[in-house]
């Protein structure tokens, strides 16, 4: 990740969040592409439309995949989260470079989960 450094620190904080929002977005697709989001998303507001007492133990568990499915990408976002809030505040370059490492460093474990 090589920086210029006549670059303005506010237009370097704009494009490590930018790279940051970029491959988050990719993580969650590779793993969840946006169809199969809307899809979960329109099965789990079926399965609350029939009401809980109504799910048989197969919905119980289709539920609990998509859950999981959902914690996953908002343990993804938490990091990406945390990361631009480290760039926002940074006050130099070395700061905003040291935020991204942690990022992308940090974003290989959550993968992995």
């Amino acid at each position: 990740m090589p920086f210029k450094i006549d670059r303005a620190l506010d237009q370097l904080k704009a494009e490590s969040i930018a790279r940051i929002n970029a491959k988050t977005g990719d993580i969650i697709n590779a793993r969840m592409p946006f169809w199969r989001q809307l899809n979960n998303m329109t099965r789990v507001m079926e399965l609350q439309d029939r009401g809980k007492s109504q799910w048989s133990q197969s919905d119980r568990a289709e539920r609990d995949t998509i859950q999981s499915g959902w914690d996953w990408i908002k343990s993804v976002k938490s990091v990406s989260n945390v990361a631009t809030a480290a760039v926002k505040a940074a006050q130099d370059y070395q700061q905003v470079y040291a935020a991204e490492k942690s990022y992308f460093d940090s974003i290989s474990s959550t993968m992995s989960n």
